[in-house]
């Protein structure tokens, strides 16, 4: 539930712009959490990505759901298994779609810099930040100021440049259906967006979405869960009341958004890929499918015109970041619930 609350002094020109599809149509929309490097030898928990899809009939509606692991045998460097992955599910529940947005949760785009090709364990100078981060980064602080503070809320954000390898050959292997997103393809029937999970979650609580009682570690508790053997209750309280039940004020489609969630979590609590003797083991096994829920709620957002995108005007070519909700609605002041 919302209500009004005075309206924060806020300059507009900090916010980003607003995005997402012009009218009505079916769409599948996917959420990808990739391993930019295919996981590590040490972890085999680490060697999945992650796909949740929802596709939406004419009028925007949640017709089916979709959600599946894709096992990276042999670290996957090339990204065959990912490709071949979307491609059965595209295939699957995508074929009665008119436009199809895949969000994903890596750097996608970046201005060459002339650095070496990006490593696994991280080299200083052998990474630096894209236009689009530093522009996220500093209109950030300057929301979080004149709304009290960021509070821990922050995104930690990483450096984008140069994009992975394993992402730039699923990017090549994807080319000849999709487009990368720029503000003149926004409208563009089959899209690939770049979401950051932790962007959307920060967003959410800008725009009063959680409970004011929420603190930043519960919400972002469900990545603290290495090591941990979590029961399903516990489950549910980290996935569905912690982060992703604020969604549906995002969406604007509450019992839509809950059931789809209800769905995430049911399917979750019958993946034997993390089960232990009645028990689950958090960790990646865990927070991958979160964060790809967050960026299907992002790809939902587009499909509904209710994605804002943070890209640096004088640098376009240098990334753009996505999330999920309008947040020109910050001006309006009715974004805070009771």
């Amino acid at each position: 539930m919302k209500e009004s609350r005075p309206k924060i002094k806020l300059d507009a020109s900090l916010l980003p712009s607003p995005t997402g599809y012009r009218e009505k149509k079916s769409t599948l929309c996917v959420g990808l959490d990739i391993a930019w490097f295919g996981g590590s030898k040490s972890d085999p928990s680490s060697r999945y990505d992650f796909l949740a899809a929802a596709l939406l009939d004419s009028e925007l509606k949640v017709e089916k759901v979709e959600f599946r692991r894709i096992n990276l045998d042999q670290h996957d460097l090339k990204a065959e298994k990912t490709f071949a992955g979307l491609n059965a599910l595209l295939k699957d529940i995508g074929v009665k779609a008119d436009r199809i947005v895949l969000a994903v949760d890596a750097p996608l785009q970046a201005v060459s810099r002339g650095l070496p090709a990006r490593e696994p364990k991280l080299v200083k100078g052998a990474v630096k930040r894209r236009a689009c981060e530093t522009y996220l980064n500093r209109r950030r602080k300057s929301i979080d100021k004149a709304c009290g503070g960021a509070n821990g809320w922050h995104p930690n954000i990483q450096s984008g440049a140069p994009v992975a390898p394993r992402v730039e050959c699923l990017l090549r292997r994807l080319s000849n259906t999709f487009k990368l997103w720029t503000e003149e393809r926004s409208n563009t029937p089959k899209l690939i967006i770049e979401c950051f999970p932790a962007e959307a979650i920060w967003a959410s609580k800008r725009m009063g979405y959680y409970p004011g009682s929420f603190t930043s570690a519960r919400v972002k508790d469900y990545k603290a869960q290495a090591g941990c053997k979590l029961r399903a209750s516990q489950v549910r309280s980290l996935v569905e009341d912690a982060v992703l039940d604020a969604f549906q004020y995002s969406t604007q489609t509450p019992q839509e958004w809950f059931s789809l969630v209800g769905e995430v979590t049911a399917w979750m609590l019958s993946d034997v890929t993390w089960m232990d003797s009645g028990l689950y083991d958090g960790g990646k096994l865990l927070d991958d499918v979160v964060d790809s829920t967050l960026c299907l709620a992002t790809a939902i957002c587009y499909a509904l015109g209710r994605a804002h995108a943070w890209q640096d005007p004088e640098n376009p070519e240098d990334g753009h970041i996505i999330g999920p909700g309008l947040m020109q609605e910050l001006l309006t002041g009715r974004t805070r619930l009771v």
